[in-house]
């Protein structure tokens, strides 16, 4: 029989990813408390404590980090090892379109801008699981319809891909310009 979760002796349930987040919170408070000297100054003696620049910086960073110290003692009380290492490969999992991205930009310089965001597109489509030919297509569409907006529409400056150099002028030009 399970007992009421509101009688005051209970222990909270923590939830997966609780104690990654907590000392994740309590390193970013204890690293920007480290910095605060730097980025906001305590004036002189006999300037009144209220008129500090560095004050509410500070009362807020050593807010953040007391509480998150009590979050992370919180969390070893009521710790639950098997599902926190689950947690954070779960979180990691994120990174995989960060790495996406910084592909998409190391080969825009390489094969412009239209060529670019057709492959990075449509390989994102498939890799998330839409590989039949109507997602492709509208995966290709939308990335045409980027660059004509955002290029031809908008005449954002994006240089054009070294691949360009393969053409002729006068095409090497119209690409670099539209597309």
């Amino acid at each position: 029989m399970r007992p009421d979760a509101s009688h005051p002796h209970d222990r909270p349930i923590r939830q997966r990813g609780e104690l990654p987040f907590a000392l994740g919170m309590l390193l970013f408070a204890l690293v920007m408390i480290g910095f605060l000297g730097d980025q906001a100054k305590w004036f002189p003696k006999g300037v009144k404590p209220h008129a500090q620049p560095a004050l509410w910086p500070a009362i807020g960073l050593i807010g953040m980090a007391f509480f998150s110290a009590l979050h992370v003692l919180a969390c070893l009380r009521a710790r639950r090892p098997d599902t926190e290492w689950r947690e954070i490969l779960v979180w990691l999992r994120a990174f995989e379109f960060v790495l996406w991205y910084l592909a998409y930009a190391f080969l825009t310089p390489w094969l412009g801008y239209l060529l670019a965001s057709l492959m990075t597109m449509v390989a994102l489509i498939w890799r998330v699981g839409l590989r039949d030919r109507a997602s492709l297509m509208w995966g290709a569409a939308f990335a045409i319809g980027m660059v004509l907006v955002f290029k031809t529409g908008l005449s954002v400056k994006i240089p054009g891909g070294a691949i360009y150099g393969l053409f002729p002028e006068p095409v090497r030009i119209f690409l670099s310009l539209n597309f």
